[in-house]
């Protein structure tokens, strides 16, 4: 790995030829001299620059003048192999690259400076299985809803006819169970729960089935993890936090989002309930301290559709029975025939089968979300970090001027002269952010007249 000698070509011209698949040029560097595992100043060796970027001949062309294939960089102690699983060039031939370095002897287990493998971080299935890792043929069946084919497998793997297990992950750590929550496929799920699939499996993001049920907003995947006795207060990881601003005081800060948490931002009151119903804690926060409850006074401004929101029927001709249910959308809208009118699937309590919809006979139900929440006694009082340190529910419905969650939260035994980090009420922030409604006795006398009490 040593420098060109005086007088020498730069060595470091390997690394472009390498890059450009110029076999012929590595050759002739390497019979003027050129080590076959010269390395730049980060430890990048030209088998690195080769896999990388696809560079099939290049490879052929160090590996037989012996170039290392598990030579670790100086930045992550990444290896040539590494390098093919996060390369730039085309998938196919990175795979080609894989191939003839694991017949070198690189290691597709060996672990960076991270711990991270190249077997495991490899999100391209032909690179995975140029690794030496099993097809991913469960995620397959799950992705493409074959149930027939699902069935098979799991006859195979239980018969031991396949090396795969029931809970073989992908790259993202998502197993054929997270999958068919992904994609709402009940059939599947259930097929999967009866061969004894884990339920309670995570992701890398320490997400749970349940968590991927809640968040494609379908209430029949969520019964089902629920019937087979999912974990309803696994939270998962908070892959935006910042570990620079992490309050000192949480003692877990990694320790994220329920199942709960993400249906009470949807405003999804069918799932709410069945978590609630399943004794899901009301309370639990997230690493900014924020409640279920908290969650869902944030999305009570949103009015448009979404997926895994919550709405109730409203309006319906041909369908009057359904007016009043509630209900889940359950993926994204889709022109309808009438020009500038988009439907949505929508799954409705009661039914088992999605139903498209328009958006103006939906209407969001934040007011029932934040009752189901208050009836399992969520505690009005909780300040978190999100809205500043001490703000609870009262205080930000009174800056919102939310007439209604005001009274919802003074009902359910707010604390009025609650000051949050910064000594303001919430009859201060009302004030402040100039929310009348809130304060004057003609709109809302009796929360009025409590207020000035307090203050």
């Amino acid at each position: 790995n040593s420098a060109a000698p005086p007088g020498v070509v730069a060595w470091d011209a390997i690394l472009t030829l390498a890059r450009d698949n110029n076999a012929a040029g590595i050759v002739e560097l390497l019979e003027r001299g050129a080590p076959p595992s010269y390395c730049n100043r980060v430890g990048q060796t030209p088998l690195h620059i080769a896999t990388m970027w696809g560079s099939v001949e290049a490879c052929k062309a160090l590996l037989y003048a012996l170039a290392d294939p598990n030579a670790a960089n100086r930045l992550r102690g990444s290896t040539p192999l590494h390098a093919a699983v996060l390369g730039r060039g085309p998938v196919e031939k990175r795979a080609e690259c894989v191939k003839l370095i694991v017949k070198a002897k690189g290691d597709p287990a060996r672990p960076d400076l991270g711990g991270d493998r190249p077997i495991d971080m490899a999100s391209d299935e032909v690179v995975r299985i140029a690794l030496g890792a099993q097809p991913l043929l469960l995620h397959k069946a799950a992705g493409e809803r074959q149930i027939n084919t699902l069935k098979q497998l799991i006859a195979q793997i239980r018969g031991g006819a396949l090396t795969l297990t029931l809970d073989t992950a992908n790259p993202q750590g998502e197993t054929a169970l997270h999958v068919a929550c992904i994609y709402s496929w009940p059939e599947g799920l259930q097929a999967l729960l009866e061969a004894r699939s884990d339920v309670n499996a995570d992701t890398n993001e320490r997400r749970s089935a349940l968590h991927l049920a809640t968040l494609s907003g379908d209430v029949r995947t969520v019964k089902l993890l629920l019937n087979a006795e999912a974990n309803v207060n696994i939270q998962d990881a908070d892959m935006d936090r910042d570990p620079r601003y992490a309050s000192k005081e949480q003692e877990t800060p990694d320790q994220h989002r329920t199942a709960l948490h993400y249906a009470a931002a949807q405003s999804n009151c069918s799932p709410v309930k069945l978590l609630l119903e399943a004794r899901a804690s009301v309370n639990a926060v997230d690493s900014q301290q924020m409640t279920p409850l908290h969650l869902c006074l944030a999305a009570s401004e949103e009015s448009d559709m979404e997926v895994a929101c919550g709405v109730r029927v409203d309006g319906l001709q041909s369908k009057a029975a359904w007016n009043g249910r509630l209900g889940s959308v359950i993926g994204p809208s889709v022109p309808s025939t009438e020009r500038s009118v988009l439907r949505w699937p929508v799954l409705i309590e009661g039914n088992q089968e999605g139903v498209m919809l328009k958006a103006e006979n939906l209407s969001r139900v934040h007011l029932e979300t934040v009752d189901s929440l208050l009836e399992a006694r969520a505690d009005v009082n909780l300040g978190n970090l999100q809205w500043g340190e001490g703000r609870t529910f009262l205080h930000e419905a009174a800056h919102m001027g939310d007439l209604e969650m005001s009274k919802r939260a003074l009902l359910a035994g707010a604390d009025i002269n609650r000051k949050d980090k910064l000594g303001f009420s919430p009859l201060h922030l009302a004030v402040r952010a100039r929310k009348s409604e809130v304060i004057r006795r003609e709109d809302i006398v009796w929360v009025h007249d409590r207020l000035v009490k307090s203050q």
